[in-house]
């Protein structure tokens, strides 16, 4: 339907030039049904997500597949268009799908939108109507999902019904809003609709004019560059271009500070274990983000390879996020994700003399030790900090389930020690119980429908349950290439381990059964609660639900939501507010 939508719209120009803009383009589900379409017309379609890594990924298919006439650019559309770099009034068509929901006020972005859009413009946006409630039990526990602040517009649930995202876009100033299907009856059996608006003039815009795609942000040093020294700095030189689509002339810069995230340092990781035989777990950019520790690292490793009595003892599941002394240094366990990726804008703003560690979730085989208590997996971590920090006073935090699990690990106060527990919006986990039997009926659904690129047809989810296990993750992941919806996942094995950490922690969560614990514990909660814990944030009192497990309880208010807590502004105050109790 969009489709034909759009081919109607170029059709209708009769040959002249056009261009087409797609916002929150991420797997490219939409972009590769309509680019090859529009290859050889008078067309400029501009592919864009607030994430590099897709519009990277984007960029090397185009590339691939010899389609000219695309451009590439970062896109956040929680900010105005135009102070990104767009110019007003520059695009004759716009579309999206699956990506305005994830926006944290829809009539801000809506309004963004309409900003860059030529009058008499054509807004072509696909949307979910309705979650099931299983989707949201599961994936409402990662990040992203809860972000939106219009909670007038949406209360319940990221997603609008029909008539209201209609009504959203005429009070945006658009005409002929046509919401498809248009019978009740048919919007009844499917969970998305089309949203196809037109724009109503609003004054005088200047003509179109060629522009270049906004150019990425690029932080500073204030000193000279050092271009790489050997050759095997030359070559993670290379590949560091590669991964972020720009020269890398610097060693000493920081991949992250360059624009690099999670999912770039995935693919960058494998590159990198391509290029050098060596093991690079995949954290190893949190500990090493500069071309000279990478290279150092890896000459390290090489030269243990080849002196077998001088290779190191293998990585275990702490994580160094930022440099400093060891006396008092603060450890931050993973949330329900397994990783500690989340906790390096945190560390990088607390500007501590001491070190923080994060405490990644296990490898498989001696994660699947303590599959299911929490009581298992705090003494494990604990075994870990004490081999830093043989005594007390212990400073331990975790963010969401990372939150229960520095609970207890405060366990240690049993033998004498100090512990300050620091937990970051973590409710009792007393709370989560009622969504067990959903994770476990559903995890493997939620988790093809999210990897897949869409939700598989009853026939095949048949066909996938019936399968052994093992099977069922070879097909899903023969799924994953063909559509190549998560090019991050490059082995079968990846697949395994991500939904196996996901749904370990979540059901280990849900089981988790807190003892009081004499002692302080502290919670830095979320002035605006996520949604799906505003049914019970007043049951659970201050301090999320913890005031029966310890004494005393003390909470802070940080403002943000779940997940905004730990980014841009709100991670800066959320640091700002742990900092005395960690400097005492």
């Amino acid at each position: 339907m969009v489709r034909d939508l759009v081919l109607r719209a170029v059709r209708s120009a009769h040959g002249a030039p056009l261009r087409i803009l797609e916002f929150g383009g991420g797997q490219g589900r939409l972009t590769w049904e309509l680019a090859p379409l529009l290859d050889g017309l008078d067309v400029e379609y501009w592919f864009t997500d607030i994430s590099r890594y897709f519009t990277l990924e984007a960029e090397k298919r185009a590339r691939d597949e010899a389609l000219e006439g695309m451009r590439f650019s970062r896109l956040d559309l929680d900010e105005d268009p135009i102070h990104q770099g767009y110019p007003r009034g520059n695009f004759d068509i716009i579309v999206g799908l699956d990506a305005l929901h994830v926006a944290r006020d829809l009539t801000a972005s809506v309004a963004g939108l309409r900003h860059i859009l030529r009058e008499d413009g054509l807004l072509i946006v696909v949307e979910v109507t309705r979650l099931a409630t299983w989707h949201t039990a599961l994936w409402g526990l990662e990040e992203g999902w809860w972000s939106f602040t219009d909670t007038e517009l949406r209360r319940g649930s990221p997603v609008l019904p029909a008539a209201d995202w209609q009504a959203l876009f005429e009070r945006q100033n658009f005409r002929c809003t046509r919401v498809l299907p248009e019978e009740a009856s048919e919007r009844a059996a499917t969970d998305h609709v089309v949203i196809a608006a037109q724009a109503h003039p609003i004054g005088s815009q200047p003509a179109a004019t060629p522009i270049e795609p906004p150019a990425p942000a690029r932080a500073g040093t204030g000193r000279p560059a050092t271009p790489p020294r050997s050759e095997h700095e030359r070559v993670i030189a290379a590949l560091w271009q590669q991964a972020l689509g720009t020269p890398c002339e610097d060693i000493h810069a920081n991949f992250f500070a360059l624009g690099g995230d999670s999912l770039i340092a995935v693919g960058l990781l494998t590159r990198l274990r391509a290029a050098f035989a060596v093991r690079l777990d995949s954290h190893a950019l949190l500990e090493r983000p500069t071309i000279a520790q990478l290279g150092e690292f890896i000459d390290a490793q090489r030269r243990a390879a080849a002196e077998p009595d001088l290779a190191p003892r293998p990585a275990d599941n702490l994580v160094q996020l930022r440099g400093g002394g060891l006396a008092r240094p603060l450890f931050l366990v993973h949330a329900v994700g397994g990783h500690v990726y989340s906790y390096a804008e945190l560390a990088a703003h607390l500007q501590l003399d001491q070190a923080v560690f994060g405490l990644r979730a296990f490898a498989a085989d001696e994660r699947r030790a303590h599959a299911g208590s929490i009581e298992s997996i705090a003494r494990a971590y604990l075994g870990r900090v004490r081999a830093v920090q043989p005594e007390g006073p212990y400073h331990i935090g975790g963010w969401s389930f990372g939150g229960a699990v520095a609970f207890e690990m405060a366990a240690l106060r049993a033998a004498g020690q100090t512990v300050l527990p620091l937990l970051i919006d973590s409710p009792a986990p007393t709370y989560f119980r009622d969504v067990a039997a959903a994770v476990e009926a559903r995890a493997f659904r939620v988790f093809a429908a999210e990897l897949g690129g869409a939700e598989p047809g009853a026939a095949e989810i048949a066909a996938l349950e019936a399968m052994p296990p093992q099977e069922r993750l070879s097909a899903l992941f023969a799924r994953i290439q063909q559509s190549r919806s998560a090019p991050e996942i490059v082995e079968l094995r990846q697949l395994e381990e991500l939904l196996q950490v996901l749904s370990d922690n979540i059901r280990t969560w849900c089981r988790y059964e807190p003892r009081h614990s004499p002692g302080p514990l502290l919670q830095f909660r979320a002035r605006d609660p996520a949604s799906f814990l505003v049914a019970r944030e007043r049951a659970l009192g201050g301090a999320l639900g913890w005031e029966p497990f310890a004494d005393p309880v003390e909470a802070w208010e940080i403002p943000g939501d779940h997940f905004s807590i730990m980014k841009g502004d709100n991670v800066a105050r959320l640091a700002a507010a742990m900092r005395p109790h960690l400097t005492k």
